[in-house]
Order: structure tokens, then C-alpha cells, then sequence
């Protein structure tokens, strides 16, 4: 059961990690065909990026980690925090926090966590409801899309 604990751990770390990296990676892009100027305050008010977003594409080099998990979460809160969690078909289910910021160079979310000591900032730019946070680990690419909870 300890291992078991422990390997979900690692897997929530390294999520977590990639989740960061894809939200600030997403958010660059958002609205890029907008006038982001005449938008910016709007879009501040407004919160479109604030909601919770279910994962539809999850990869660790040839692993597909989706078939472990029946759902992984994003929320994105109005207070600036999000909150993953993640439901593995076996075993609790696991949760993490870490702080965003929105805006800065066009439709872009700063995503932060503090990990084992450590802190890790990752950019995304969302669009249309969705991002995608692409991080490669010991030489594999992690890829997790997300996409707004219906």
C-alpha cells in the first residue's frame, strides 16, 4: 500500500509540474486574434479563464496515464489558486494547490506550486475553453490537455 501511495505521489508530482507548464503555456495564446489592449480589462472583469477543466489528453512519453486515472481536474478559483485533483481508478484520490496569475503578455496564465522544497512557475496560454501544458522529464515529454468541464 506504501508504494502504492508513493508511486501516485510521484504521479501527482509530475503532474502537477506539467499542469503548471501547460496552463502558462496556453495562456499566451489566448485571444490572439483579439485586439488584447481594448480587451485586457474587460477580460480581468470578467474572469473567462476562472471554472474547472477536466484533462482529455494525458501522455508520459509512450504512456497513456489517462488509463490509470477516471479524471483529472483543474480548477482555477476566482482568488488566484488552483486546485488539481486527480482520481485514480485504485487507491484516494489526490489533490494539490499552487497559486496563477492571468494576464501579462496577452492571454496568459502564470502558473506556480511549491514542490518538495522547490518552486516551479510554468506559463500557458488558453484558448477557446482549452490548454495544453507540454514539459519534458528525464529525457520523456509530458502533454496534458485540458479543456473547460461541461
Amino acid at each position: 500500500m506504501k508504494n502504492q501511495t508513493n508511486f501516485a505521489m510521484k504521479k501527482l508530482n509530475l503532474l502537477l509540474r506539467g499542469t503548471v507548464l501547460c496552463a502558462v503555456l496556453a495562456a499566451s495564446f489566448l485571444f490572439s486574434s483579439c485586439d488584447v489592449n481594448s480587451m485586457s480589462s474587460l477580460r480581468s472583469f470578467a474572469k473567462p479563464y476562472a471554472g474547472e477543466y477536466v484533462c482529455t489528453y494525458a501522455r508520459f512519453g509512450e504512456k497513456d496515464l489517462l488509463e490509470e486515472f477516471r479524471e483529472i481536474i483543474l480548477t482555477l478559483e476566482d482568488g488566484g489558486n488552483f486546485l488539481a485533483e486527480l482520481t485514480p481508478k485504485r487507491g484516494p484520490k489526490l489533490s494539490a494547490t499552487g497559486s496563477y496569475e492571468y494576464g501579462g503578455e496577452g492571454n496568459e496564465i502564470l502558473f506556480t506550486a511549491d514542490l518538495y522544497g522547490k518552486r516551479y512557475s510554468k506559463a500557458a496560454v488558453f484558448e477557446n475553453g482549452r490548454f495544453t501544458i507540454e514539459q519534458t522529464y528525464a529525457g520523456k515529454k509530458l502533454v496534458l490537455r485540458f479543456e473547460v468541464k461541461t
